[in-house]
């Protein structure tokens, strides 16, 4: 048989027309600041609250291609949230800055995005549909604790949980058109007979999605913002002077000195553009104020019952009596007790040595 040319197989079993649709990409974008002056979580609640308003909208001619739309919805709503506060944290904390600062962005993003935004540049790839891609990311990014290797705080098991299973739905959605497939049954722990059936929204589940959503973020955001403040203070110069240290600013303890400093926390974490709105920033601080005093306190006397255990120097002829009223409170601090005179102690701000003075003349 001699070499003969063959002819491809051509075959237009589904035909289509020629493109002409040109598909303007700018036009998909509006011109518009996307941050604004509001706090992420202020954020979160505008994007669910136009959500739920297609939803009220829409009651009584509801299908199911509407449900699986909010859905997405609901979900994305949370990544943009995660992404916020990672971004915003980068800018106002010592800590997650260092912590980022070794990390690369791409020439592209360098070269384009204003400073605010950059931080949004070190998240590109990362993933929050998922417990274990938020806490790893949070912990490396952030270092939130009780974050880290797939784990999260005890007390956000049960909410983390429940986000789990939704992004399991969300995952049918994006990738199956709503089919059940056999990882995502294994995951949601559902028996086989459930495999490669459709999924069913109606209203009272996509509503009770938006209502645990709401609050797997709120929970969140109090987290982050609780352990974010603690941390300010213990890994400060207020308190160790150690390689633990993570700020080099401390606390001064006065609303009217610490105030720029913890507005800036505040700004980030606070609802105030929804009801109910989280507590003024006056009553934020002084509720941090409180908490402050109390762990120097207690800080200053387990160091007087480490030094009671210790033998007593005997004190020079000139060194005056603590409590003398040539003494200012700080210099009664540092001959109260003779290792108070440690360096841990010498730059802290006024008013905590004013509380290191009261507990050391106990």
């Amino acid at each position: 048989m001699g070499t003969q040319k063959l002819e491809p197989f051509s075959a237009e079993i589904s035909p289509a027309e020629a493109l002409s649709e040109q598909l303007k990409l700018t036009s998909f974008f509006e011109n518009l600041d996307p941050t604004g002056p509001l706090s992420p979580i202020d954020r979160y609640l505008e994007n669910t609250n136009r959500l739920n308003k297609i939803l009220l909208d829409n009651r009584s001619q509801y299908t199911n291609e509407l449900g699986t739309l909010l859905l997405l919805g609901y979900v994305s709503a949370v990544e943009s949230y995660l992404r916020g506060i990672i971004r915003g944290l980068v800018q106002v904390d010592e800590c997650v800055a260092r912590l980022v600062s070794p990390l690369q962005v791409t020439y592209f993003a360098a070269l384009h995005h204003e400073k605010t935004l950059l931080p949004e540049a070190l998240l590109e790839g990362v993933s929050f549909i998922s417990q274990a891609n938020i806490s790893k990311t949070l912990k490396e990014f952030c270092g939130i604790s009780g974050m880290g290797d797939g784990s999260v705080p005890k007390s956000l098991e049960p909410i983390f949980q429940k986000y789990n299973q939704i992004c399991q739905l969300r995952h049918c959605c994006v990738h199956r058109f709503g089919l059940l497939g056999a990882d995502n049954a294994r995951r949601l722990n559902l028996p086989a007979n459930y495999l490669e059936k459709p999924i069913t929204i109606l209203p009272p589940a996509i509503e009770e999605v938006s209502i645990i959503l709401e609050k797997f973020v709120s929970s969140l955001n109090s987290y982050i913002y609780t352990d974010v403040l603690q941390r300010s203070l213990w890994l400060s110069k207020s308190i160790h002077t150690n390689p633990e240290i993570k700020y080099i600013s401390t606390w001064n303890l006065d609303f009217l000195q610490d105030e720029t400093r913890f507005a800036r926390y505040y700004d980030l974490f606070a609802i105030t553009k929804s009801q109910p709105s989280s507590p003024s920033l006056w009553e934020e601080y002084n509720g941090f104020l409180a908490w402050a005093k109390g762990s120097i306190a207690t800080d200053t006397i387990m160091i007087r019952n480490k030094l009671a255990k210790k033998p007593e120097k005997t004190a020079k002829p000139d060194t005056p009596l603590a409590g003398t009223a040539q003494q200012t409170r700080s210099e009664a601090v540092r001959n109260a007790e003779p290792a108070i005179h440690d360096d841990k102690f010498k730059d802290l701000p006024p008013a905590a040595a004013d509380i290191l003075a009261a507990a050391a003349a106990e």
